[in-house]
């Protein structure tokens, strides 16, 4: 007598799972030229390799009846029906019209395979945008059910297309079922010809990180980074270089600008320009040097300086970002004739 599953087939297994929101099982049942005809099979989908006996009750024993001719099917939803994993049966006995059932179930082995790899990074951790002032790299876990092909890396540069980096891209190391993969040497140059190399370019970039299952299914994160390594901007408005004031009283003025953001702004009457501070964060840093606190606003400055005697004088002004990037002391001169 025949008794065929037709699918799933016998490899549906690992990267060939049963995916989708739903599958149809179908099969041939038959008997030969004398018989009196099929009337029914019998089916069960259990994780077990082994058919239960469907002895007299084959429902009592968690059978389906099934009628049919001869072609059979049904239908199955995921997850609703049938939950992702591994080590799925699809046992089937066939019966005839005169109350016979084949003695042995025919049965297929199947996996499904319905969620998306997992894909996450430590290192920046976030999908907002995140400030950097030096290289940095992009790694985490990778994780998928029955496997991952690949890990690739796009990145844009404000705003720019997307460029894959295929040359020093992503590695992945094996993690028990997963992996660990590392993009290391970044930013990288915003060309073809030079995304393979670390580039040190101040911007925002943007990161598009992909992993691709054994199955074909993807996820995708994003991480974007602005990397700012230059300290701020900063100019003279007031007074003149080489000018002369007529009044003791002199308000010295500016402007400073930024790419991230103007974190403070300070000025020295000596002589020569007071240390300046590596990687600050707080003005203590900056008078602990022996700078003092521009007045005014990040972006425009003054110093107020008061009781000038006649002559020449001298202004040193420097500032930082919010980055910890730091500007090199400028200077501007001017005299005092009262």
């Amino acid at each position: 007598n025949k008794n065929d599953i037709n699918a799933p087939t016998a490899d549906s297994l690992g990267v060939n799972a049963l995916s989708g929101s739903t599958y149809l099982f179908h099969g041939e049942a038959g008997e030969p030229a004398e018989g009196v005809g099929v009337a029914k099979v019998w089916y069960q989908i259990i994780q077990n390799a082994t058919a239960p006996d469907a002895g007299t009750d084959p429902e009592a024993a968690g059978y389906t009846e099934l009628p049919t001719g001869g072609n059979w099917s049904f239908t199955k939803n995921f997850p609703a029906e049938i939950a992702e994993g591994t080590g799925y049966w699809l046992h089937v006995l066939a019966e005839d019209r005169a109350g016979n059932r084949t003695p042995d179930a025919k049965s297929v082995q199947f996996d499904v395979d319905l969620a998306n790899p997992s894909i996450n990074d430590t290192e920046i951790g976030v999908s907002t945008l995140v400030p950097r002032r030096e290289g940095f790299e992009l790694g985490g876990p990778v994780t998928d059910s029955h496997g991952i092909a690949s890990v690739t890396v796009t990145q844009s540069y404000d705003s720019g297309t997307p460029i894959t980096i295929s040359t020093n891209g992503p590695v992945l190391t094996p993690d028990g079922t997963g992996f660990d993969w590392t993009l290391e040497n970044l930013p990288r140059g915003n060309t073809a010809g030079t995304i393979g190399a670390q580039s040190l370019v101040d911007g925002t970039y943007e990161y598009q990180i992909t992993t691709t299952d054994l199955v074909g299914k993807t996820n995708t994160i994003v991480r974007r980074i602005r990397f700012d390594s230059t300290g701020p901007t900063i100019e003279f408005t007031a007074p003149a270089e080489g000018g002369w004031q007529t009044s003791g009283d002199v308000t010295v003025r500016g402007l400073a600008t930024d790419l991230t953001a103007v974190g403070g702004v300070y000025y020295s009457t000596a002589a020569s320009a007071p240390t300046i501070p590596v990687a600050p964060n707080a003005n203590e840093d900056w008078t602990a040097e022996g700078w003092l606190v521009a007045g005014g606003s990040f972006g425009s400055w003054e110093a107020v300086l008061t009781g000038l005697a006649e002559g020449s004088h001298v202004v040193w002004i420097s500032a930082m970002d919010t980055n910890g990037n730091t500007t090199p002391a400028i200077q501007r001169t001017f005299g005092v004739d009262t």
